[in-house]
């Protein structure tokens, strides 16, 4: 499926490490149902997936392959988030369909955050800046809420570290079990069951910090588990781990933008890069190449010219 990504240099220590940010952190999620602490703790280990992430970004790069100018990338990064974008509202038609119990839960559970925890409901009035000579201070109460809840957007993004190393995790092992596969490069089933169980740890993962009837917990495995299989393939496509993270960490502050402030922004920023990305396509297939295109025909010319000639 991929090829040349130096597993070698995953040491003991650090699949060790690599079990923290993936088991490790199912486990504190599923503790965060009971203990605001056990909620701390997976923001730190989300933190603490940063350094991770600076450890296995080169794992999947191919020094075979140039490395991408600063023009490709940014090109690269809105070309991804179309398709990711695309993609996830077509899951998004999928669970109001056919998971309609999940669907219902999930705009209860937005709603009732919007009118009860939001900063614009009233949550933490004790910082309403209503103090004389605090006015300043209403700023601390946005934080304590909506600046929150972007912060821990953020850090989600982060859970592209975890995606990474379920699938490492999991070629590793399959390596060690097929290493006749591993050296004739018969490799596609081992990334193919890795990403499989990355994106249903993903949904699994979704499932853990709060109950849920069976019909909503079917629901959110599934739609959570077809995102993750979006995301896999996009971080095995590009082989930036660094690019998901900030996709992901991006389509969920706009989905908090869209429940706090403006409704629709996800899909207003959306179009912006859709069009932008039909615009440098077109320019770059039909305009700039166009002038690639003559200056090739004309040496072509020149050199048909000389050997004609003989000079």
């Amino acid at each position: 499926m991929i090829q040349n990504v130096k597993l070698e240099t995953l040491s003991k220590k650090y699949i060790l490490l690599l079990l923290l940010v993936t088991v490790g952190a199912e486990l504190v999620l599923f503790g965060s149902r009971h203990s605001y602490f056990f909620a701390d703790l997976y923001n730190f280990i989300m933190i603490a997936s940063i350094f991770v992430a600076a450890r296995l970004h080169p794992i999947l790069l191919d020094e075979s392959i140039p490395k991408r100018t600063t023009k490709q990338s940014i090109f690269l990064f809105v070309k991804v988030f179309v398709i990711f974008s695309t993609v996830t509202f077509m899951i998004d038609l999928f669970s109001n369909q056919y998971l309609q119990d999940f669907h219902q839960d999930y705009e209860e559970g937005v709603t009732e955050y919007t009118q009860n925890y939001s900063y614009s409901s009233g949550f933490n009035d004790d910082y309403n800046g209503s103090v004389e000579g605090e006015e300043g201070i209403s700023f601390l109460g946005w934080l304590d809420s909506d600046g929150y809840s972007f912060f821990t957007d953020m850090l989600a993004g982060f859970e592209e570290v975890s995606r990474l190393a379920y699938i490492l995790l999991v070629v590793a092992f399959m390596k060690m079990l097929y290493p006749s596969r591993w050296e004739k490069n018969q490799t596609w089933f081992f990334w193919l069951f890795g990403l499989f169980i990355s994106s249903f740890m993903f949904g699994m993962g979704h499932t853990l910090s709060n109950d849920q009837t069976l019909d909503v917990f079917i629901g959110t495995v599934v739609y959570y588990t077809n995102f993750g299989l979006v995301l896999g393939i996009l971080l095995l496509w590009t082989r930036s781990l660094w690019m998901l993270i900030l996709i992901h960490a991006l389509h969920n502050v706009l989905t908090s933008i869209s429940w706090l402030y403006v409704e629709g922004a996800h899909v207003i920023f959306y179009f912006i890069m859709l069009v932008t990305f039909v615009t440098v396509f077109f320019l770059e297939k039909y305009l700039f190449n166009t002038g690639d295109k003559t200056i090739t025909l004309n040496k072509e010319n020149e050199q048909s010219h000389v050997s004609e000639t003989g000079v």
